[in-house]
């Protein structure tokens, strides 16, 4: 087991914003810690260190493609994940519907304002959205064709 692992949800305690992929990856080059220190892609306060705001965390559900999170911040906090950002993760706070970032050009990371919040993440890919609207209208499709009553066929007279 890996002591130093990181958990699924953590404050780190310094970021930096910056919007080029180059200059992201090159800062990760630098980071002894990626639980402390961390590079976000978004454009808030862009080129240099910053101490990030405090918050407490709990975990408070997790799912196969979910992750529920109570957090206490006692001000703006980037909250990072372990989780890695394949398009499709979601995330909602307080039950409307929030931007994430990429912490660390390649895990999910959002922000929350001071207070109390409950933070769902959610992985439901646009895709798999719409190709299930396209087979259940399909399959309505087909059931309906089916239903149908026939026309006797009859041969054309001599």
């Amino acid at each position: 087991e890996n002591p130093r692992a990181l958990a699924r949800a953590f404050v780190p305690r310094r970021i930096r914003s910056e919007t080029d992929a180059g200059r992201r990856i090159a800062l990760l080059k630098s980071i002894a810690d990626f639980g402390e220190e961390g590079v976000v892609e978004d454009a808030v306060s862009p080129g240099e260190w910053r101490e990030n705001g405090e918050a407490h965390l709990d975990i408070s559900g997790y799912r196969a493609q979910e992750l529920d999170l109570d957090v206490d911040a006692r001000g703006e906090t980037l909250v990072a994940t372990s989780i890695p950002a394949w398009p499709g993760w979601k995330a909602s706070l307080d039950g409307r519907r929030i931007d994430t970032v990429f912490y660390n050009h390649a895990f999910v990371g959002f922000r929350v304002a001071e207070g109390r919040h409950r933070v769902r993440l959610r992985y439901l890919p646009d895709g798999f959205v719409s190709g299930a609207g396209i087979s259940g209208a399909t399959l309505l499709l087909c059931v309906a064709l089916m239903l149908r009553p026939s026309r006797a066929r009859t041969s054309p007279p001599a």
